[in-house]
């Protein structure tokens, strides 16, 4: 050990002893403890209620099978209407993709001067069509 690290190995443990021993970063570990702990607890008690409050819901419901029965198939025309509604706006897109198109084409535009490849619906596994190809329908910037 040269007469240097002799020199600094006292100052390295107080100013050891000075960090670990003080009383405003203890605090200021305790207080982020303290907090950190505080919304673990918060997030808990919410979780609980809206479980209870869902229970309750659930406990209140005294439905005979017919009235469950109509309750899905109303559901099930919901879930028709909206699937129709999307069609149609897949519909709408892809004719404007069309007529965009066209139109660059007949003004000489290569659809290439884009700057990015139009999403086109495709139909996956039998399902009806959806935009890109992206897992869950996702959008992308470039079709996979």
């Amino acid at each position: 050990m040269g007469p240097e690290s002799q020199t600094q190995a006292p100052q390295k443990r107080i100013y050891n002893s000075v960090i670990t021993n003080n009383g405003v970063f203890t605090a200021l570990r305790h207080l982020r403890f303290s907090r950190a702990v505080l919304e673990v607890q918060q997030r808990a008690s919410l979780k609980t209620a809206l479980l209870e409050a869902k229970l309750k819901n659930l406990e209140g419901r005294d439905l005979n099978p017919r009235e469950i029965h109509e309750l899905l198939k109303m559901k099930d025309n919901q879930v028709e209407d909206l699937r129709y509604e999307a069609a149609r706006l897949r519909k709408a897109h892809d004719d404007l993709l069309a007529t965009y198109e066209a139109k660059l084409t007949k003004l000489g535009v290569p659809l290439e001067e884009l700057g990015f490849k139009p999403l086109k619906a495709v139909a996956v596994a039998g399902v009806s069509p959806v935009i890109g190809q992206c897992p869950a329908g996702l959008v992308a910037k470039e079709q996979i």
